[in-house]
């Protein structure tokens, strides 16, 4: 757009904005336009790029931009950030719920905006808060309100914490006490019951073309009494957008792929593949969408997701380095002091330890004055947000270094270094001082802060995606090649989980995570009767398996299952239930069945309590074409410019709601051989016990990415499935 049409758009929208005739929804569309205006005119003179300063990466070093010179950005409320904050902030006030696509816009646009830094004493509006908001509020809200429906003089104190849990992230942005205490609670219960190596991640597309990761992990530092860490880092697009790059790609593809083997799968058409020569062209054919699967996720890995910093904050190291930073407006000398001091925003208590020389020689101990000119140089090339989040580490609050500027902040780092030495000299404990006190995430923290014991022993990394990014196949990339990486729709699902096995008091923080017995299975196997060779494969391999162990599966083979068989197999504790055939299972247990197993959803006597209760207590594996596969109500016009107006729903976020701790699906539809010998190897590998190490057994979400290496279609079929929930292992109780 010109210049004069972006000032009659403006125009036009300040009048929307303050009309007394505009309904709310249209104030609230008007305010965010107002909003995307002053976005925009800060991307371009470069205000943007300098918010994010440290906790970004770019691949638009030959964009237009990059010619803009360095400005300053504005607090007085001048500068257009500023602006448009206040915009986005008065846009929240008429936008509805979260799952709104006007709030999700908003609630996007405001992380964009507020920038990196995270005020505690404001979680509510930091950017890693507003990110994980802005998914899975729809989910949230459907369990939510099955709570609420409930009588609240029959609800415990667990199951009214649940309402509470899954309310948190949607309350108001304009009652900031309110929306704050909801949300600090949140990560206070999340600080007590989940395993710090745990780390969630959120993934979304800001309408203006940005990309950004946050990540809340459990706060493994001592000098911290906030129960969670959040930290966000902004992907700034390629020349072209992201949604170009990745999610069209990736739509082109699967919509070819689809046609591709209803080809094979139409009776009419069938005939023609009867020949070798076309069946040959047919698999060819195959062979290159795979390829181009491959193609896409290696390519994404290495445009957007192939940088340091993003690895950092996935797997717990939480420094910024390599091509971090690299905004239109980074000098080379910049860029060149960026890498050299590569880890001096999460690595640089370890560097001014060996700076100091601590030496083990049985004697005082040895260490200089935080003098040393390397130490001096990497501190005062540390930006203000770095310096900011080092004193935090430190124990000094926000709230002091707020009006703080930066060459008081490195004054004040140097001080307090120049105290840890001082400290460390009078300790004469050689053994603790030169062990350190900075503590990987996935290792445990000391007992002086009980807090932080509860760990598991498989770190897990989380994916909450949005809209844009449901359906692509991040487990794919080679860096979480056999990673143990699960689906959630959001945060409070994986709290829930834990708070449902959890035998103690809230106040105890040991408790027990789901598992799986694997003599509680119920099976249903082709219940349409029309997939002969599947039921031959899987019925043999299943056989061998259950008479290996001695194992009596409720099975029910080649007919659909009566609900009551359903609902049995899906409500035993620690049950699994298993399904092979077409989609999710949804004409042997439709969605609105599923639902029933929804808290106050089916009988209301008096004599029963499972109605206050999520009833779906098994794992869940389907097996079949595109059973995990979420799409939004309007997501079937093929118009590239409509908009999803609401979140993607599918079978498997409907057990995951109705209680299932875990549900491993498949993203598209996929080959039945290749997909059964997929199914094989994950039942052998999750319920059979490794011979040489019968104590370990890998969870679920480990055996689903192992399982992938033996498809012969590593990709299109070797992605398609993925894990939703919380990790489970298989567990055979001891009598």
């Amino acid at each position: 757009s010109t210049s004069s049409d972006l000032e009659n758009a403006h125009t036009l929208y300040s009048e929307v904005s303050i009309s007394p005739f505009t309904s709310g929804i249209s104030r609230g569309w008007a305010l965010y336009r107002l909003g995307l205006i002053e976005l925009r005119k800060s991307r371009q003179n470069g205000e943007l790029f300098l918010l994010w300063d440290g906790h970004s990466i770019s691949g638009n070093k030959d964009c237009a931009e990059t010619e803009k010179a360095d400005v300053p950005i504005q607090t007085d409320g001048t500068g257009h950030l500023s602006k448009a904050r206040h915009f986005f902030t008065r846009a929240a006030a008429f936008s509805g719920p979260s799952s709104h696509l006007l709030s999700r816009k908003i609630l996007r646009s405001l992380a964009l905006v507020n920038g990196p830094d995270n005020d505690m004493e404001n979680v509510g509006s930091s950017a890693a808060t507003l990110v994980h908001s802005s998914i899975g509020s729809s989910v949230r809200q459907l369990v939510s309100r099955a709570y609420s429906k409930l009588d609240s003089s029959a609800l415990d104190h667990e199951q009214n914490l649940m309402q509470t849990l899954f309310e948190s992230f949607d309350e108001k942005m304009d009652d900031t006490m309110i929306r704050n205490t909801a949300i600090e609670n949140l990560f206070e219960i999340c600080g007590k019951i989940i395993p710090q190596d745990w780390r969630f991640v959120a993934i979304t597309l800001c309408p203006t073309g940005e990309i950004l990761l946050a990540v809340i992990s459990m706060n493994a530092s001592e000098f911290s009494d906030f129960p969670v860490g959040l930290k966000t880092i902004c992907i700034f697009a390629e020349t072209k957008s992201a949604f170009s790059e990745i999610v069209e790609p990736l739509k082109n593809l699967i919509e070819r792929s689809q046609k591709h083997l209803s080809k094979m799968a139409t009776a009419s058409t069938g005939e023609n593949y009867n020949d070798e020569t076309s069946k040959r062209k047919w698999w060819n054919e195959r062979v290159q969408i795979d390829q181009e699967l491959q193609n896409l996720i290696k390519r994404t890995e290495q445009n957007y997701f192939g940088a340091a910093c993003i690895h950092d904050i996935l797997f717990g190291t939480e420094g910024c380095h390599e091509v971090a930073s690299r905004s239109p407006f980074s000098s080379p000398e910049r860029l060149e002091t960026d890498v050299s001091s590569s880890n001096v925003c999460g690595d640089l208590f370890s560097k001014f330890e060996a700076a100091s020389k601590i030496v083990d020689d049985k004697s005082p101990i040895k260490i200089r004055e935080v003098e040393d000119t390397h130490v001096i140089r990497q501190i005062t090339a540390m930006t203000v947000v770095q310096l900011r989040s080092e004193l935090a580490g430190m124990g000094v609050g926000v709230s002091k270094t707020r009006k703080l500027k930066k060459a008081s902040l490195i004054d004040l780092v140097i001080s307090q270094k120049r105290m840890e030495v001082s400290e460390a000299r009078q300790s004469m404990e050689l053994p603790n001082a030169a062990q350190g006190t900075r503590r990987s995430s996935f290792e445990s923290v000391s007992s002086t802060n009980p807090q932080k014991l509860h760990v598991s022993d498989e770190p897990c990394l989380f994916l909450i995606l949005d809209e844009h990014f449901q359906q692509f196949p991040f487990e794919g990339m080679s860096v979480l090649n056999s990673k143990t990486v699960s689906r959630i729709p959001s945060l409070p699902f994986a709290v829930a989980s834990l708070i449902e096995e959890t035998t103690a008091e809230m106040s105890d923080l040991s408790c027990t995570r789901p598992y799986v017995d694997p003599a509680i299975c119920s099976l249903v196997l082709d219940p349409e009767s029309n997939l002969s060779k599947t039921q031959e494969r899987m019925s043999i391999a299943i056989e061998a398996l259950t008479k290996a162990n001695s194992w009596n599966w409720n099975c029910c083979i080649g007919r659909h299952p009566s609900r009551s068989f359903m609902e049995e197999g899906l409500s035993r504790e620690n049950g699994l239930f298993l399904y092979c055939g077409h989609g999710g299972g949804e004409r042997s247990f439709s969605r609105s069945q599923v639902e029933t197993l929804f808290p106050n959803s089916h009988s209301k006597s008096k004599e029963h309590v499972e109605p206050l209760e999520r009833r779906c207590r098994s794992s869940v594996i389907l097996m079949g074409c595109s059973s995990a596969k979420l799409s939004s109500v309007n997501s079937s016009d093929t118009s590239r410019n409509v908009p999803i107006f609401y979140e993607p729903e599918g079978i498997a976020l409907s057990y995951i709601c109705a209680g299932a701790p875990c549900v491993v699906g498949n993203l598209w539809d996929v080959t039945d051989r290749d997909i059964d010998r997929y199914c094989i190897s994950l039942l052998e590998s999750f319920l059979s016990p490794d011979q040489g190490e019968t104590d370990y057994r890998p969870s679920l979400p480990k055996c689903v990415a192992d399982a992938r290496d033996v498809c012969k279609m590593r990709f299109i079929v070797g992605c398609a499935p993925v894990c939703y929930g919380v990790p489970v292992r298989c567990i055979t109780p001891v009598n």
